[in-house]
């Protein structure tokens, strides 16, 4: 008997030696069959008489957790921030380039580092907080609405929801939003961040619509987790509101163009505050042109509430691309809104006041071209469908290596044209295309071909109907598609005129009409980039090789090249300076030219990759794609 009593002695002794361990650490636990990592960090002040808050982090994709929680304790203030609160860290497993819900199953790590805690020290179980930084921070939203009653709040900063699909819940990856108003939701990103700063926007637009309990902070930065103490987190966490009067606009819906002079908004309006709204003062519009609205209805603390402003007359206004603008002047009958975090937001809107005559051509020569052109962008491509001035073209492309947003749209949209004294019409234009194919790796025999598809208009938009629609080979003028592509660079490819493959739509049909416009739309199917170029409309079937006029001639030697690059350009041309640019369009290279026709450029400090090179020179601008080994 007393052998028994030791050993019981011993094991009661060897827990509590475990509960009194402070400061970083890691532990290991079986989970799943296999020994998992959790790193955890306890304040030197802990004692077993005192519950302790527990802080449960996720860290982001190709991280550990024992990096992720000496960060967040060492660099980012844990402490100074949760005062008498223990993190633990789960490590992400083996599978470090996904998320915690890859494998099936795996997010259960949370509850396994949650039943760690409470079994090895004292955790008050009321405040419990589930962080997560980029994908740490999706599932930590996933878990954390499907699970909302075990914590009292979330924590996401960055969280890398995969694109705008995603965060319409149009993936298989879904989000409870129905559970925002049951916990406290902190979300911060940096306004630097262009992959996820839309997806994430409208993840919070969604928190909202479900009248979540959300905060939502933009900093000045990129992918990264701020300083903790940056933010009043606790604070926010036990009352999750303004101590006064205070409301806040999340989504604005614009239309991509105004035809017939009037515009239609809505707002979507929370309560943010800790007494009820009875009026929202607005006033909106583009510059100085401005209405205002006293809308009046009923909004309890948190509810929100989707607003139709009265349609803006935008008659007056010339044609071009502007902001419109909306913003909170005042609350409850005039009073002071004097929380100003998202009073104010704004979306772009194209006014096309004017309809031209045919023939009418654009070739996109300089971005002046662009105030007659709307577009629509999805939030969701690495480079949206616009003007390019190194390119004189729209460009845009597409890969698997992002986000799913198969099938959203990119979108242009042509000037109004008038068709009334005309008995035959017709659309060309020029595209540089190509699509992607795998015919070993991990996509074998696998094609991904984006498709261009062509609409015409007659009624300002309020209808469409389709011309044309083309993808693969039916739509490139190249001998091969894009083969075995393992990265971005090798996607985004340099335009290439040679390449141009041209098209002629008739359109005959529509004569007589008067406000006729085309609406070039890029259909994503995961693969692919397009060059958009030559645009007419005429009386006649032209070929589009009589509408192309741009010549471009920038040679680049050797390529690839580990350092020294020989820059040429025509004879009877100079190089006035020169621009070098990456992938995603940073500029990491300046230099003046040497107003010769040639001229060497050291790109020896360049990491290796793909590079475009931007050339002014006295013929314009001209651009190169070389590799940097």
């Amino acid at each position: 008997m007393k052998k028994y009593l030791i050993l019981i002695f011993a094991a009661c002794l060897g827990q509590q030696a475990l509960a009194q361990q402070t400061g970083s650490f890691n532990s290991t636990v079986t989970f799943n069959g296999a020994s998992r990592t959790l790193s955890n960090f306890v304040p030197a002040t802990y004692t077993a008489t005192q519950a302790h808050k527990l802080v449960i982090g996720l860290h982001g994709m190709g991280d550990n957790s024992s990096n992720y929680r000496d960060a967040l304790v060492s660099a980012l203030a844990f402490q100074a921030a949760f005062p008498n609160t223990i993190l633990i860290c789960p490590d992400g497993g083996n599978d470090q380039g996904r998320d915690f819900y890859q494998p099936a199953g795996d997010e259960l790590i949370i509850e396994e580092a949650i039943n760690f805690a409470r079994a090895n020290y004292n955790i008050d179980t009321t405040e419990i907080i589930l962080q997560g930084f980029s994908l740490g921070g999706r599932s930590a939203l996933r878990y954390g609405l499907d699970n909302a009653s075990k914590f009292k709040a979330l924590l996401l900063n960055t969280p890398a929801v995969q694109g705008v699909k995603e965060a319409a819940n149009a993936n298989p990856f879904s989000y409870n939003f129905a559970a925002a108003s049951e916990l406290p939701v902190y979300v911060t990103i940096g306004n630097n961040d262009p992959l996820y700063n839309e997806p994430v926007n409208r993840t919070v637009a969604q928190l909202v619509a479900n009248n979540g309990k959300v905060a939502y902070k933009i900093f000045a930065g990129a992918h990264t987790v701020p300083n903790f103490q940056n933010y009043p987190y606790s604070a926010f966490f036990n009352q999750p509101f303004s101590n006064g009067a205070d409301a806040g606009i999340y989504r604005l819906n614009v239309p991509e163009r105004s035809c017939n002079g009037m515009i239609e908004t809505a707002v979507l309006l929370q309560n943010t505050g800790n007494a009820a709204i009875d009026s929202v003062q607005l006033v909106y519009g583009i510059g100085n042109n401005l209405d205002t609205v006293n809308w009046q209805g009923s909004l309890a603390v948190h509810q929100s509430a989707l607003v139709n402003l009265p349609a803006y007359n935008a008659g007056n206004i010339s044609t071009d691309a502007y902001d419109f603008k909306v913003s909170i002047t005042g609350i409850n009958q005039h009073a002071a809104d004097t929380f100003t975090d998202f009073n104010t937001m704004e979306q772009p809107v194209h006014v096309m006041s004017e309809v031209l005559s045919l023939p009418f051509y654009e070739r996109f020569a300089t971005e002046a071209a662009l105030s007659k052109w709307g577009f629509n962008q999805s939030g969701d491509y690495i480079i949206p469908f616009g003007y390019y001035e190194e390119d004189e073209a729209l460009f845009t492309f597409n890969s698997i290596f992002i986000f799913d947003n198969s099938n959203t749209r990119e979108e242009v949209i042509s000037p109004k044209l008038d068709f009334r004294n005309q008995s035959a019409a017709y659309l060309h234009f020029n595209v540089d295309y190509n699509y992607v194919q795998y015919t070993a790796n991990v996509f074998a025999d696998t094609v991904f071909a984006d498709t261009l598809e062509v609409l015409v208009s007659t009624d300002c938009g309020a209808t469409y109907t389709s011309l044309f629609k083309k993808a693969g080979a039916d739509l490139s003028g190249h001998d091969e598609p894009l083969l075995n592509p393992l990265n971005l660079d090798a996607i985004a490819v340099a335009k290439d005129e040679s390449k141009y493959r041209g098209f002629t739509v008739d359109v005959s049909q529509f004569a007589g009409q008067e406000n006729v416009a085309f609406k070039f739309s890029y259909i994503s199917a995961l693969g692919g980039y397009i060059y958009l170029d030559d645009i007419a409309v005429t009386s006649s079937p032209v070929s589009t090789k009589d509408v192309a006029v741009k010549q471009a001639a920038l040679r680049l030697f050797p390529n690839p090249t580990e350092g020294m690059l020989q820059v040429n350009v025509a004879a009877d041309a100079t190089i006035e300076w020169v621009k070098i640019y990456n992938v995603t369009g940073q500029e990491v290279f300046k230099a003046k030219g040497a107003k010769t026709a040639g001229q060497q450029i050291d790109v020896s400090n360049l990491p290796a990759g793909a590079y475009w090179m931007q050339v002014q020179s006295g013929t314009g601008i001209l651009k190169a794609k070389f590799v940097k080994q």
